[in-house]
């Protein structure tokens, strides 16, 4: 996606994250990755993580 998206493409996108496995071990869930760097984006306006 660049530029403004469409809350559709938003959605969409949104649905498509899948949680990556390595040898039965799970990763960090990806939607509440995404949901802490808006959090952030709207509260400082930096999605950068320290």
């Amino acid at each position: 996606m660049t530029g403004a998206a469409t809350t559709g493409e938003v959605l969409a996108a949104f649905s498509s994250l899948r949680q990556h496995q390595r040898n039965g071990q799970r990763s960090p869930h990806k939607p509440l990755l995404a949901l802490l760097a808006l959090g952030r984006l709207a509260a400082t306006g930096s999605s950068d993580v320290p």
